[in-house]
């Protein structure tokens, strides 16, 4: 994650910032993705060594119930990443066919903003 979010509350100037253990309705999520204000997604970190079968479940339940109150761009929010420090996963939720696919890094808040139609 490092060099494409700012890890800070939230309140921030930054378009994009990760927030550690975020409390959702299911339990806190690694981290959650804010951009311009609003929830857009989470990540769910494993520890090296990990496989990251069956972590998207895990994932699906955390975008699937982000609280009401928090503001966020869509339930369930759209994008899910699963990663360890050798490997990573993402899931566009706004896709035809959701499913997750493996990344080299993650991508910059700019760009999921653009996907979000935040911009």
């Amino acid at each position: 994650m490092e060099g494409r979010y700012i890890s800070r509350n939230v309140g921030n100037s930054y378009p994009g910032i990760a927030i550690r253990e975020f409390n959702t309705n299911v339990g806190p999520v690694d981290y959650a993705l804010f951009a311009n204000r609003k929830a857009i997604g989470v990540i769910e970190a494993k520890p090296t060594g990990s496989t990251l079968c069956g972590v998207a479940e895990q994932t699906a339940k955390y975008i699937r119930n982000f609280p009401e109150n928090i503001p966020h761009i869509s339930s369930p929010l759209p994008f899910a990443y699963e990663s360890t420090d050798v490997e990573t996963y993402f899931r566009n939720e706004k896709d035809p066919n959701p499913l997750s696919r493996s990344l080299y890094s993650f991508h910059k808040s700019e760009t999921l903003m653009e996907w979000a139609d935040l911009r």
